[in-house]
């Protein structure tokens, strides 16, 4: 399993104008942080991109540092009670499900045997977890994947690594969460 993606500078460039599209494609913005005034850093270690998208009253936030996953997030205000986390299943989780782990289990056995799914509601979470968000999720490595709840404000956070040379891959993820705010908007 993949858990990191290093680009060439060629790829670093094509990188940066995919992220310039998908920001006039869904009008937001796009900028760049420069990390390495002194140019000591590679293009791929000095990256630091950030993509702001407007959607439902908020915006659908996308960061990418260096070599570290992708980011996207995004704030969901208002009286929304659910919560959940997703994260890889390692082989001490294994062992902690054997002593009694508590998580949701979805039944699709290969999306079970790779994630640990914890939440207060499981009808939330096999609602979120369409067919086609699962199979991105499969295909990608995710560190993370949560909504957390604190002082009114819900905070939706995906950490996953994508190849970001592949416009069609940002594209596809930033449908996807759409979806899943959506979802959590409804619910």
């Amino acid at each position: 399993m993949k858990q990191i993606i290093k680009y060439s500078s060629e790829e670093i460039e094509k990188v940066r104008q995919n992220w310039e599209n998908l920001a006039a494609e869904f009008k937001g913005e796009f900028c760049v942080a420069d990390t390495d005034p002194n140019g000591e850093l590679t293009l791929a270690e000095q990256r630091k991109y950030e993509l702001r998208i407007p959607f439902t009253n908020e915006e659908l936030c996308l960061y990418a540092v260096g070599y570290n996953p992708l980011k996207i997030g995004y704030i969901i205000r208002g009286k929304q009670e659910i919560e959940f986390n997703l994260y890889p299943e390692d082989f001490s989780k294994k062992v902690g499900k054997l002593f009694g782990l508590k998580e949701h289990e979805i039944g699709d056995e290969e999306f079970d045997n790779r994630f640990i799914i914890k939440g207060n509601t499981k009808e939330f979470i096999l609602k979120m977890l369409s067919d086609d968000l699962k199979s991105f999720l499969l295909q990608n490595y995710v560190p993370v994947f949560k909504l957390e709840r604190n002082h009114g404000i819900s905070n939706l956070e995906l950490n996953i690594v994508i190849n970001e040379v592949k416009y069609d891959q940002l594209k596809t993820l930033i449908e996807l969460m759409k979806k899943v705010i959506l979802t959590i908007k409804a619910y």
